[in-house]
């Protein structure tokens, strides 16, 4: 201890006189020694370099105002909470950057509020389970109800007949019903030829859509198709360019056709629509849909339900078509 006080005596008057050049380097060297020892005993290292900082003056006002919290480190709203939930809900695959350049580029300049990419990982982590129920909802949630005929949507799909070559096929489903108004095999893809069957379906149904949507095929854009819908006093709506999904009604039930049809061996387009029959039958009358509280098209379209309260008249039939593909029973009510 005595060396260490003789070190500090010296380090001392150093530190009182300033030394000259050569004995700088002295000094550094004891300094350097002071501190070691210092850290070694214990003792509190208080440096002689910094002056002691001295008070504001009281009659500053400058300096009398209250210290205002810092923007970043207050609580965010429990709104900018609830966004960044559903961002990640509807975004699983982005990244915790997406989400952040998501968030700031649409709230930035409307109410100023921010978020780092810290902050959304804090929030993704402990919400996750929160997250992946909002993602199911979404996922699951019901489309709007429409009126019944106001939207009817047509598409052309192919079967391979037994020599492997395609055979176009015209479909029309109702948007609320989800009924099928027409399936048929047609011999070639001309406007005048859809628009024929499309006139009998108006004709046999004695109901016309406000609103026809198909995709951006040639024959559903031709002068001649658009032109007969106009004298039809129907409204042509379009998809987007590589956008089936928008024409989602008309694809699905295509979807469960191919899925169904599998094996189907036909050689002629009448062989063909005897083979569409059953399955437009099996697909109206027969198989329930989800979206229509499990009810039929037939029944969702004519508001006949079978329940517990209206029974059906009649046993149910057990139906089968198509090798046993095409099953179900059915409730006859007239």
């Amino acid at each position: 201890m005595t060396l260490y006080w003789i070190i500090l005596f010296f380090c001392g008057l150093t530190a009182r006189y300033p030394p000259r050049k050569a004995i700088g380097q002295w000094r550094h060297v004891l300094w350097y020694f002071h501190k070691k020892i210092g850290i070694i005993a214990g003792l509190k290292n208080n440096s002689c370099y910094y002056r002691k900082a001295t008070a504001p003056p009281k009659d500053n006002v400058e300096f009398n105002q209250p210290p205002k919290p810092g923007r970043r480190f207050r609580k965010k709203p429990e709104w900018v909470l609830q966004k960044i939930i559903r961002l990640g809900a509807l975004n699983p695959q982005a990244s915790l950057r997406d989400i952040e350049n998501i968030f700031n580029r649409s709230e930035a300049l409307i109410s100023g509020e921010t978020v780092s990419h810290t902050y959304v990982s804090r929030i993704l982590k402990t919400h996750a389970y929160q997250i992946k129920v909002l993602a199911k909802d979404i996922h699951n949630r019901r489309p709007k109800a429409v009126p019944h005929h106001l939207i009817w949507a047509a598409d052309l799909t192919f079967l391979p007949d037994a020599n492997e070559t395609p055979q176009p096929i015209l479909g029309i489903v109702e948007h609320a019903s989800r009924a099928c108004l027409t399936l048929t095999a047609i011999h070639n893809k001309t406007s005048v030829t859809l628009l024929r069957l499309l006139a009998d379906v108006i004709e046999h149904l004695s109901q016309k859509p406000k609103i026809l949507r198909t995709d951006n095929e040639a024959i559903f854009t031709s002068k001649a198709f658009r032109f007969g819908l106009w004298l039809s006093g129907i409204k042509h709506q379009t998809t987007e360019v590589a956008s089936p999904w928008q024409n989602g009604k008309i694809e699905r039930f295509f979807g469960i056709l191919k899925q169904k049809s599998k094996g189907l061996v036909f050689n002629t387009l009448e062989e063909l629509n005897h083979h569409l029959a059953p399955f437009r039958f099996w697909y109206n009358h027969i198989r329930p849909h989800g979206y229509l509280d499990y009810l039929t098209p037939f029944e969702a379209y004519h508001k006949k339900a079978i329940t517990y309260a209206q029974p059906a008249q009649d046993s149910p039939l057990f139906f089968s078509a198509w090798n046993h593909r095409l099953t179900g029973f059915w409730f006859r009510r007239e």
